[in-house]
């Protein structure tokens, strides 16, 4: 907070980014670099230590996880630099840390990438410069994009890209069964209360109707446990059909221009990770998309 009393963004920021305030303790967030040396430096996520639901918390955790996917994205990118389409994306495969862009050199205009905690801490020899020439790397990551867009895409959906996206509801058939079930439920149920007046008119025996309507009763109890089974599958079919027609979307939207705004490619990747060898793994935010990409040199 500031001498005001009034709480400044750099301590909301502080605050968003802190498990502390889901509630959770978490150690570990620190090592020193060797015994001799008193300087410490940030372990990588996978290495903290843990501990959930300690103690009440000031931020919900839907809060917390979603601003813990937008700031990296958009973090240590001063107004000055020229903001790159792939920024905030870049990891080290190695050290799992950023990898920052650099200004392009003055002797050949080239932009490289290096990777940050090398940067920071090269002289204890910690990870390696990840040295990679950024452009050649965008112009790879939109071309492998723009051939599985054209590979997940059906020449239906391709042809039809200027207009209305029409994709196929896997909901129909489900629906159609569920209608036909509560039907025959329903049909079932009519003749058990015409059985019962048949039964008491005297038109059929109690041995006849206690039969038929044991048989018509195991039926609707049948039809009753499909329908259950049936209604959670339209609700996982919903969401997964939701994704799908996102991912359609958005891939459709990326064929059409020649280079995306990076607000889709925020949408479409979730991080680009770089081995010291220049491979490079790709991570998408949608399961359906994920994949890892073959290596590329430089």
């Amino acid at each position: 907070a500031s001498k005001e009393g009034i709480w400044n963004t750099k301590t909301i920021k502080s605050i968003l980014q802190n498990q502390l305030y889901v509630g959770d303790l978490v150690q570990n967030r620190r090592t020193k670099i060797n015994y001799k040396v008193k300087k410490t430096v940030w372990n990588v996520r996978e290495d903290w230590i843990i501990v959930e639901n300690t103690h009440e918390p000031l931020v919900s955790k839907e809060d917390f996880e979603y601003i813990g996917k937008i700031l990296p994205k958009n973090s240590n990118r001063p107004e000055k630099k020229t903001t790159r389409l792939l920024d905030g994306l870049l990891y080290c495969y190695e050290c799992k840390h950023k990898l920052g862009i650099c200004a392009p050199r003055k002797s050949d205009g080239r932009t490289y990438l290096v990777c940050n905690y090398y940067r920071m801490h090269s002289k204890y020899g910690v990870c390696t410069s990840h040295g990679f020439n950024y452009d050649y790397l965008e112009a790879g990551v939109l071309n492998i994009i723009k051939m599985m867009a054209i590979e997940y895409l059906s020449p239906t959906e391709l042809k039809g890209s200027t207009g209305n996206i029409k994709l196929s509801n896997p909901r129909t058939n489900l629906e159609l069964e569920l209608n036909t079930l509560e039907r025959d439920i329903t049909s079932f149920t009519s003749k058990l209360d015409q059985m019962y007046l048949d039964n008491l008119d005297g038109k059929i025996t109690d041995d006849m109707y206690a039969r038929i309507s044991l048989k018509l009763n195991e039926e609707i109890n049948t039809k009753k446990i499909k329908i259950s089974e049936i209604k959670d599958s339209l609700n996982k079919v919903t969401d997964n059909f939701d994704i799908n027609k996102t991912i359609d979307k958005l891939l459709i939207e990326f064929l059409k221009v020649e280079i995306p705004p990076r607000e889709m490619m925020l949408e479409l990747i979730e991080k680009i990770e770089v081995h010291k060898d220049k491979q490079i793994d790709i991570y998408f935010n949608f399961k359906q998309l994920n994949f890892l990409l073959s290596s590329h040199h430089a």
